[in-house]
């Protein structure tokens, strides 16, 4: 497992951690990898992969988090190959051929009476039905409330790594503007969005890149993300045509989400109203989103304001946007049923749209900070309409 270059006060974070255990009652924690193991330990992640990479029991492998004791890591023999592991956590490592449920058994012992166990929501479901059976008395519940507590609230150092993040896709993003024209592929155009992406320094992308392309015939149905419905023979950029980004980079783990809209050729002037309420909804949002004032509900209505008056709100069929960082899609959410109040230093992608299946569709998507004067961007590329000819 890679290590995180930042040096966060990992103490710190632990000790809080912990003041939340207490006040929730809460005995043990157990973080598979993932981004709440990053936040607590500075264990990255390893980049996904199609088909699941598996050993004797790989459902053992994460973290143990007691109110006085740990983190242990227990992890299988061959997670340990090309790792690092900073001083401060012991390991407990599954040899190839050993039994996993002792060797579970054993950790857990190591932290008494355990009667509530918090798990993140996305543990592997073989390593919660074995902890049941292993723990027959204890409590399960989520730790996802107790995460979201923790890493909602971005620190200086945290908003800077995001900072750099959206860098890297700003660049990115002024060069594939540059080499956009009539007859370049959908796939030459997410292949170099991904390269250049890697060669300004992004781990990976924070989550598979999307090109969605529209013009009557060409694009998709009433959800634009439900795959490409394209006229026969048409792979690639055309006249008439509205090309809508959605990608995102990653620095030392933390997430960029971002998208603009270009047009291929003359714009009618209704798509240019169009992507002018876009752009409206989106300033409108990040001037409301005051430290304090406003709930994330609240944020979303702003936004959907003018375009329902204009006559476009079945076309802006989404939330506005969500929190961001260690992960791409966080709580808290710029939604319906989201009364959080917003504070400073939360961040959200604030991402408006208007889609016209068999006509065009427009969105802007950036990162954006809570501050008490409203919703500061860290994404600083251009918002105006950019004309492909």
């Amino acid at each position: 497992m890679p290590l995180a270059s930042t040096p966060f006060d990992y103490a710190y974070r632990l000790r809080r951690v912990r003041e939340i255990m207490v006040e929730r009652e809460i005995d043990l924690l157990f973080l598979p990898p993932s981004a709440g193991l990053q936040y607590l330990t500075g264990l990255k992640r390893g980049h996904p992969t199609f088909g699941n990479t598996n050993y004797n029991g790989g459902w053992v492998h994460g973290a143990f988090i007691g109110l006085d004791k740990g983190p242990i890591l227990s992890l299988p023999r061959m997670a340990t190959l090309f790792s690092t592991f900073p001083s401060h956590i012991e390991l407990a490592v599954l040899q190839d051929t050993a039994d996993p449920d002792q060797h579970i058994r054993k950790i857990v012992q190591q932290f008494g009476h355990v009667k509530r166990l918090a798990i993140e929501d996305r543990t592997w479901g073989q390593a919660v039905l074995r902890m049941q059976e292993l723990l027959p008395d204890a409590d399960f519940i989520s730790a996802g409330p107790l995460l979201t507590t923790l890493r909602r609230v971005k620190t200086p150092d945290e908003i800077e790594l995001m900072r750099k993040a959206a860098s890297i896709v700003d660049q990115t993003h002024e060069y594939i503007v540059s080499i956009l024209r009539p007859g370049l592929s959908y796939l030459d155009i997410t292949t170099e969005l991904d390269r250049k992406m890697a060669e300004l320094g992004s781990e990976g992308p924070s989550f598979p890149t999307t090109l969605i392309p529209m013009a009557p015939g060409i694009g998709p149905g009433e959800d634009p993300w439900s795959g490409s419905q394209n006229a026969e023979g048409s792979t690639g950029l055309v006249n008439g045509m509205s090309l809508s980004f959605d990608y995102g980079s990653v620095f030392d783990g933390y997430c960029n989400d971002y998208g603009r809209t270009v047009y291929i050729g003359e714009p009618s002037a209704e798509f240019i109203k169009v992507y002018d309420l876009v752009i409206g909804a989106q300033t409108a949002a990040r001037d409301a989103m005051k430290a304090g004032k406003i709930t994330g509900e609240q944020a979303n209505l702003v936004a959907r304001k003018s375009i329902e008056e204009s006559g476009y709100g079945e076309h802006f069929f989404h939330r506005l946007g969500h929190g961001i960082g260690l992960d791409v899609h966080e709580p808290c959410y710029l939604s319906d049923g989201d009364n959080t109040v917003l504070e400073s230093g939360m961040t959200f992608t604030i991402e408006p749209s208007i889609f016209i299946p068999g006509k065009f569709g427009a969105r802007i998507e950036d990162v954006f900070v809570v501050t008490d004067q409203g919703a500061q961007p860290l994404n600083q590329y251009p918002r105006g309409l950019q004309v492909i000819s």
